[in-house]
Protein backbone atom coordinates (compact mmCIF):
# COMPACT_ATOMS: atom_id res chain seq x y z
CA UNK A 1 0.00 0.00 0.00
CA UNK A 2 2.79 2.74 0.90
CA UNK A 3 4.44 1.71 -2.30
CA UNK A 4 1.28 2.17 -4.44
CA UNK A 5 0.89 5.58 -2.56
CA UNK A 6 4.16 6.56 -2.77
CA UNK A 7 4.36 6.09 -6.90
CA UNK A 8 1.00 8.13 -7.32
CA UNK A 9 1.42 11.65 -5.49
CA UNK A 10 4.42 12.62 -7.68
CA UNK A 11 1.58 12.97 -9.89
CA UNK A 12 -0.38 15.74 -7.84
CA UNK A 13 2.77 17.85 -8.55
CA UNK A 14 3.31 17.32 -12.38
CA UNK A 15 0.30 18.97 -13.27
CA UNK A 16 1.16 22.22 -11.93
CA UNK A 17 5.06 22.78 -12.45
CA UNK A 18 6.40 23.32 -15.70
CA UNK A 19 9.80 23.37 -15.63
CA UNK A 20 12.85 21.34 -13.85
CA UNK A 21 14.95 23.11 -10.88
CA UNK A 22 18.33 22.82 -11.95
CA UNK A 23 21.78 22.33 -9.52
CA UNK A 24 24.54 24.97 -10.05
CA UNK A 25 28.04 23.50 -8.82
CA UNK A 26 29.80 26.34 -8.54
CA UNK A 27 33.57 26.84 -8.17
CA UNK A 28 34.78 27.08 -4.51
CA UNK A 29 36.56 30.20 -4.63
CA UNK A 30 40.35 30.26 -3.65
CA UNK A 31 40.63 30.85 -0.04
CA UNK A 32 44.82 29.56 0.18
CA UNK A 33 45.55 33.48 0.94
CA UNK A 34 43.03 33.99 3.93
CA UNK A 35 45.15 33.98 7.16
CA UNK A 36 44.11 31.66 10.27
CA UNK A 37 45.13 31.48 13.47
CA UNK A 38 43.48 28.76 15.76
CA UNK A 39 44.92 26.61 18.84
CA UNK A 40 44.56 22.94 18.02
CA UNK A 41 44.50 21.74 21.81
CA UNK A 42 45.00 18.08 22.55
CA UNK A 43 43.15 18.48 25.97
CA UNK A 44 42.93 14.85 26.50
CA UNK A 45 46.70 14.45 26.95
CA UNK A 46 46.95 17.55 29.36
CA UNK A 47 44.55 16.55 31.80
CA UNK A 48 45.49 12.08 31.72
CA UNK A 49 48.96 13.17 32.50
CA UNK A 50 47.91 14.30 35.92
CA UNK A 51 49.45 11.80 38.14
CA UNK A 52 46.33 10.35 40.50
CA UNK A 53 49.06 10.03 43.28
CA UNK A 54 50.08 13.57 43.77
CA UNK A 55 48.41 16.63 45.65
CA UNK A 56 45.88 17.09 42.68
CA UNK A 57 44.92 20.53 43.83
CA UNK A 58 47.98 22.26 42.49
CA UNK A 59 47.53 20.09 39.49
CA UNK A 60 44.39 21.17 38.31
CA UNK A 61 45.32 25.23 39.04
CA UNK A 62 48.22 24.63 36.77
CA UNK A 63 45.75 23.23 34.16
CA UNK A 64 43.57 25.95 34.78
CA UNK A 65 46.05 28.69 34.30
CA UNK A 66 46.97 26.93 30.73
CA UNK A 67 43.62 26.26 29.97
CA UNK A 68 41.16 28.25 31.61
CA UNK A 69 38.15 27.98 29.58
CA UNK A 70 37.69 24.44 29.23
CA UNK A 71 38.99 23.24 32.58
CA UNK A 72 36.48 24.38 34.67
CA UNK A 73 33.74 23.47 31.93
CA UNK A 74 34.97 19.75 31.67
CA UNK A 75 35.00 19.34 35.18
CA UNK A 76 32.15 21.15 36.23
CA UNK A 77 29.43 20.49 33.09
CA UNK A 78 31.25 18.18 30.72
CA UNK A 79 32.24 15.35 33.21
CA UNK A 80 30.45 16.36 36.40
CA UNK A 81 33.22 15.70 38.53
CA UNK A 82 32.31 18.37 40.93
CA UNK A 83 28.65 18.65 41.52
CA UNK A 84 26.57 21.96 41.64
CA UNK A 85 26.83 24.02 44.62
CA UNK A 86 29.72 22.01 45.75
CA UNK A 87 32.38 24.49 47.73
CA UNK A 88 34.82 22.09 48.80
CA UNK A 89 37.67 20.08 47.04
CA UNK A 90 35.62 16.67 46.91
CA UNK A 91 35.37 16.74 43.14
CA UNK A 92 39.20 15.91 43.38
CA UNK A 93 38.49 12.85 44.54
CA UNK A 94 36.01 12.30 41.64
CA UNK A 95 39.15 13.27 39.49
CA UNK A 96 41.54 10.53 41.11
CA UNK A 97 39.17 7.86 40.72
CA UNK A 98 38.95 9.12 36.66
CA UNK A 99 42.55 8.77 36.44
CA UNK A 100 42.80 5.62 38.36
CA UNK A 101 40.43 3.70 36.24
CA UNK A 102 41.53 0.70 33.87
CA UNK A 103 38.41 1.59 32.05
CA UNK A 104 39.43 5.33 31.05
CA UNK A 105 43.25 3.94 30.72
CA UNK A 106 41.77 1.59 28.02
CA UNK A 107 40.09 3.67 26.34
CA UNK A 108 42.40 5.98 25.99
CA UNK A 109 44.77 3.53 24.37
CA UNK A 110 42.12 2.91 21.91
CA UNK A 111 41.97 6.70 21.28
CA UNK A 112 45.41 6.83 20.54
CA UNK A 113 45.22 3.64 18.36
CA UNK A 114 42.40 5.73 16.04
CA UNK A 115 44.16 8.92 16.54
CA UNK A 116 47.64 8.77 16.08
CA UNK A 117 48.19 12.25 15.17
CA UNK A 118 45.73 15.18 14.64
CA UNK A 119 47.88 16.62 12.21
CA UNK A 120 45.41 15.91 9.20
CA UNK A 121 42.17 16.73 11.30
CA UNK A 122 44.25 20.04 12.08
CA UNK A 123 44.63 20.75 8.67
CA UNK A 124 40.91 19.42 7.81
CA UNK A 125 39.63 21.95 10.11
CA UNK A 126 42.14 24.75 9.03
CA UNK A 127 40.82 24.84 5.38
CA UNK A 128 37.48 24.83 6.93
CA UNK A 129 38.13 27.90 9.15
CA UNK A 130 39.55 29.58 5.45
CA UNK A 131 36.40 29.25 3.93
CA UNK A 132 34.41 30.22 6.67
CA UNK A 133 36.46 33.32 7.18
CA UNK A 134 36.41 34.28 3.07
CA UNK A 135 32.43 33.61 3.83
CA UNK A 136 31.89 35.32 7.85
CA UNK A 137 35.23 38.31 7.66
CA UNK A 138 34.18 39.25 10.62
CA UNK A 139 34.09 35.72 12.88
CA UNK A 140 36.63 35.09 14.85
CA UNK A 141 38.69 31.74 14.16
CA UNK A 142 37.83 29.23 16.84
CA UNK A 143 40.29 27.17 18.57
CA UNK A 144 39.58 23.28 19.10
CA UNK A 145 39.88 21.26 21.64
CA UNK A 146 40.38 17.59 21.69
CA UNK A 147 39.18 15.24 24.61
CA UNK A 148 37.46 12.12 26.10
CA UNK A 149 34.41 12.26 28.31
CA UNK A 150 33.62 9.08 28.56
CA UNK A 151 30.88 9.12 25.62
CA UNK A 152 29.14 11.81 26.70
CA UNK A 153 29.70 14.48 24.12
CA UNK A 154 30.68 14.38 20.44
CA UNK A 155 30.49 18.10 20.06
CA UNK A 156 30.29 21.07 22.21
CA UNK A 157 30.80 25.14 21.83
CA UNK A 158 32.19 27.48 24.14
CA UNK A 159 33.62 31.02 24.97
CA UNK A 160 37.41 30.86 24.69
CA UNK A 161 38.93 34.23 25.33
CA UNK A 162 36.70 36.49 23.01
CA UNK A 163 36.30 33.88 20.69
CA UNK A 164 34.41 30.39 19.91
CA UNK A 165 35.99 27.12 20.82
CA UNK A 166 34.89 23.62 19.97
CA UNK A 167 35.24 20.94 22.13
CA UNK A 168 35.79 17.60 20.34
CA UNK A 169 35.00 14.12 22.30
CA UNK A 170 38.01 11.46 20.38
CA UNK A 171 36.08 8.64 22.28
CA UNK A 172 32.91 9.55 20.39
CA UNK A 173 34.46 9.19 16.60
CA UNK A 174 36.02 5.59 17.28
CA UNK A 175 34.66 4.10 14.10
CA UNK A 176 31.59 2.53 13.15
CA UNK A 177 32.97 -0.87 14.13
CA UNK A 178 33.63 -0.12 17.67
CA UNK A 179 30.90 -1.78 20.46
CA UNK A 180 28.77 1.84 21.00
CA UNK A 181 26.33 -0.55 20.68
CA UNK A 182 26.94 -2.62 22.79
CA UNK A 183 28.56 -0.58 25.92
CA UNK A 184 24.77 1.29 26.00
CA UNK A 185 22.29 -1.07 24.43
CA UNK A 186 19.13 0.67 26.14
CA UNK A 187 20.59 3.78 24.88
CA UNK A 188 18.52 5.29 21.79
CA UNK A 189 21.88 8.04 21.31
CA UNK A 190 23.75 4.15 20.22
CA UNK A 191 21.51 3.20 18.03
CA UNK A 192 23.30 1.77 14.82
CA UNK A 193 21.93 4.67 12.50
CA UNK A 194 23.68 7.25 15.26
CA UNK A 195 26.64 5.15 15.23
CA UNK A 196 27.60 4.80 11.96
CA UNK A 197 28.55 8.58 11.85
CA UNK A 198 30.75 7.71 15.24
CA UNK A 199 34.24 7.88 13.04
CA UNK A 200 37.08 9.54 12.20
CA UNK A 201 35.59 10.67 8.56
CA UNK A 202 32.88 12.74 10.14
CA UNK A 203 34.77 14.14 12.89
CA UNK A 204 35.85 16.83 11.12
CA UNK A 205 31.67 18.11 9.52
CA UNK A 206 30.19 17.52 12.93
CA UNK A 207 32.73 20.27 15.11
CA UNK A 208 32.00 22.37 12.38
CA UNK A 209 28.23 21.98 12.67
CA UNK A 210 28.22 22.90 15.93
CA UNK A 211 30.04 26.26 14.93
CA UNK A 212 27.17 26.67 11.48
CA UNK A 213 24.49 26.11 13.67
CA UNK A 214 24.89 28.53 16.32
CA UNK A 215 26.21 31.12 13.56
CA UNK A 216 22.74 30.30 12.05
CA UNK A 217 20.75 30.63 15.43
CA UNK A 218 18.12 28.27 16.73
CA UNK A 219 14.77 30.15 16.84
CA UNK A 220 12.71 28.49 14.31
CA UNK A 221 9.27 28.69 14.09
CA UNK A 222 6.52 25.72 15.05
CA UNK A 223 5.54 24.73 11.31
CA UNK A 224 7.50 21.95 9.97
CA UNK A 225 8.80 24.45 6.66
CA UNK A 226 10.18 26.16 9.33
CA UNK A 227 12.58 23.43 10.37
CA UNK A 228 13.06 22.64 7.06
CA UNK A 229 14.54 25.74 6.18
CA UNK A 230 16.62 26.00 9.39
CA UNK A 231 18.39 22.79 8.70
CA UNK A 232 18.18 23.76 4.79
CA UNK A 233 20.55 26.81 5.81
CA UNK A 234 22.93 24.95 7.76
CA UNK A 235 23.17 22.43 5.15
CA UNK A 236 23.54 24.93 2.48
CA UNK A 237 26.30 26.62 4.25
CA UNK A 238 28.12 23.60 5.33
CA UNK A 239 28.30 22.84 1.95
CA UNK A 240 30.00 26.08 1.04
CA UNK A 241 32.72 25.87 4.07
CA UNK A 242 33.83 21.65 2.67
CA UNK A 243 33.28 21.89 -0.82
CA UNK A 244 36.35 18.71 -1.18
CA UNK A 245 33.67 16.64 1.31
CA UNK A 246 31.03 14.10 -0.46
CA UNK A 247 28.15 15.26 0.52
CA UNK A 248 27.72 11.35 1.95
CA UNK A 249 29.60 12.94 4.72
CA UNK A 250 27.69 15.98 4.66
CA UNK A 251 24.78 14.90 5.09
CA UNK A 252 25.32 11.47 7.19
CA UNK A 253 24.04 9.31 4.56
CA UNK A 254 25.28 6.18 2.85
CA UNK A 255 25.82 6.52 -0.91
CA UNK A 256 22.38 4.56 -1.33
CA UNK A 257 20.65 6.72 0.65
CA UNK A 258 22.26 10.01 -0.60
CA UNK A 259 21.32 8.74 -4.41
CA UNK A 260 17.77 7.86 -3.22
CA UNK A 261 17.11 10.86 -1.78
CA UNK A 262 18.66 12.66 -5.01
CA UNK A 263 16.73 10.52 -7.12
CA UNK A 264 13.16 11.30 -5.32
CA UNK A 265 13.22 14.58 -4.55
CA UNK A 266 9.71 15.04 -6.16
CA UNK A 267 8.41 12.25 -4.89
CA UNK A 268 10.02 13.84 -1.35
CA UNK A 269 7.99 16.65 -2.10
CA UNK A 270 4.48 15.76 -3.29
CA UNK A 271 4.31 13.08 -0.42
CA UNK A 272 5.05 15.65 2.08
CA UNK A 273 2.03 17.70 0.38
CA UNK A 274 -0.01 14.97 -0.41
CA UNK A 275 0.25 14.29 3.86
CA UNK A 276 -0.24 18.05 4.71
CA UNK A 277 2.94 17.85 6.74
CA UNK A 278 4.64 20.71 4.90
CA UNK A 279 2.76 23.61 7.36
CA UNK A 280 1.57 21.09 9.99
CA UNK A 281 2.40 22.21 13.36
CA UNK A 282 2.44 18.82 15.26
CA UNK A 283 5.74 17.75 15.79
CA UNK A 284 5.23 14.16 16.53
CA UNK A 285 3.94 13.95 13.07
CA UNK A 286 7.09 15.70 11.40
CA UNK A 287 10.09 15.16 13.64
CA UNK A 288 11.01 12.30 11.62
CA UNK A 289 11.22 13.61 8.26
CA UNK A 290 13.87 16.69 10.10
CA UNK A 291 15.21 15.13 13.01
CA UNK A 292 17.85 12.09 13.46
CA UNK A 293 15.51 8.91 12.60
CA UNK A 294 15.91 5.64 10.75
CA UNK A 295 13.63 6.33 8.21
CA UNK A 296 11.11 8.39 7.02
CA UNK A 297 7.81 7.04 8.33
CA UNK A 298 5.11 6.41 4.77
CA UNK A 299 7.81 6.87 2.25
CA UNK A 300 9.61 3.00 0.92
CA UNK A 301 12.16 1.48 3.55
CA UNK A 302 15.20 2.62 1.61
CA UNK A 303 14.25 6.10 2.65
CA UNK A 304 16.08 7.54 5.39
CA UNK A 305 15.57 10.01 8.06
CA UNK A 306 15.65 14.10 7.75
CA UNK A 307 14.21 13.27 4.06
CA UNK A 308 12.03 16.92 4.76
CA UNK A 309 15.60 18.21 5.19
CA UNK A 310 17.07 17.52 1.82
CA UNK A 311 13.83 19.83 0.14
CA UNK A 312 14.63 22.53 2.53
CA UNK A 313 18.22 22.96 1.71
CA UNK A 314 16.84 22.61 -2.09
CA UNK A 315 14.36 25.47 -1.77
CA UNK A 316 17.30 27.45 -0.01
CA UNK A 317 19.44 27.16 -2.87
CA UNK A 318 17.19 28.30 -5.20
CA UNK A 319 16.30 31.37 -2.95
CA UNK A 320 20.49 31.86 -2.79
CA UNK A 321 20.23 31.59 -6.93
CA UNK A 322 17.11 34.27 -7.42
CA UNK A 323 17.96 36.30 -4.49
CA UNK A 324 20.43 39.06 -6.53
CA UNK A 325 24.02 39.06 -4.90
CA UNK A 326 23.22 37.53 -1.19
CA UNK A 327 25.57 36.62 1.01
CA UNK A 328 25.61 33.72 3.45
CA UNK A 329 25.05 36.29 5.87
CA UNK A 330 21.95 37.95 3.79
CA UNK A 331 20.73 34.26 4.32
CA UNK A 332 21.16 34.05 8.17
CA UNK A 333 19.31 37.54 8.42
CA UNK A 334 16.25 36.63 6.58
CA UNK A 335 14.02 34.57 9.14
CA UNK A 336 11.40 34.80 7.39
CA UNK A 337 10.46 31.41 5.85
CA UNK A 338 7.42 32.89 3.37
CA UNK A 339 10.10 35.58 2.11
CA UNK A 340 12.55 32.55 1.44
CA UNK A 341 9.83 30.45 -0.10
CA UNK A 342 8.21 33.56 -2.08
CA UNK A 343 12.01 34.32 -3.49
CA UNK A 344 13.21 30.92 -4.04
CA UNK A 345 10.04 29.64 -6.09
CA UNK A 346 10.87 26.29 -5.76
CA UNK A 347 10.26 23.54 -8.17
CA UNK A 348 11.58 20.21 -7.40
CA UNK A 349 13.51 18.21 -10.16
CA UNK A 350 11.41 16.43 -12.59
CA UNK A 351 13.79 14.00 -13.95
CA UNK A 352 12.25 11.07 -12.12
Amino acid sequence: MVSLKWNRVAYLLIAILAIAGCNIHEVAPDVNHISVHSRFIEYDEAFLKLNPEDDLAPKIESLRDSFPAITDLYIDNVMSFRKRGDTTDLYLTEIQGFLESELVQDLKVTVDSVFPSMASFNQDFTKAFQYLKFYFPEYPTPNIYYLIDEYSYACFLFPDDGRDAVGISLDMFLGSQYPYKQLFPTNPAFSEYLTKTFDPAYMTKKGVSAIVEDLVGYDVGPQMIDHMILNGKNQYILEKIFPQFPDTILWEYTHEQMKWVKDNELNIYAYLLSENLLFSTDIQKYQKFVNASPNSPGMPEEAPGRTANYIGYKIVQAYMENAANASLIDLISNQNTQSILATARYKPDLKQ
